[in-house]
């Protein structure tokens, strides 16, 4: 299970037990605890779907020594490491082409 979707099953998880804490809030009329859970659902929930909404791509599992190489090719470039990941992904996806190493 990618990182990603771990952490969408762990919100989705914890609106949950915090959806039947306020039910059982609610049935005790214990209010207060009531509002502080109903505030803990909403963020949940604002940060569940901020994810979800915000993730424009897949991510891409990269192994360890790689991840290395660009960590240290990022340090001596001085270019974010998501740039120099994505700038070599793209060279690689462009030898992948056939007659990719034809001439144009």
């Amino acid at each position: 299970m990618k990182s990603a979707n771990r952490v969408r099953t762990l919100l989705a998880t914890a609106v949950v037990v915090a959806l039947a804490g306020a039910v059982d809030a609610a049935v005790g009329s214990v209010w207060d605890q009531f509002a502080i859970l109903a505030a803990v659902i909403a963020l949940l929930i604002v940060s569940l779907l901020t994810m979800t909404l915000s993730t424009g791509r897949p991510s891409v599992s990269i192994r360890a020594d790689l991840v290395r190489w660009l960590r240290t090719r990022s340090a001596i470039e001085g270019e974010p490491l998501e740039m120099l990941a994505d700038r070599a992904i793209a060279t690689y996806r462009e030898h992948l082409r056939p007659g990719a190493d034809r001439p144009r």
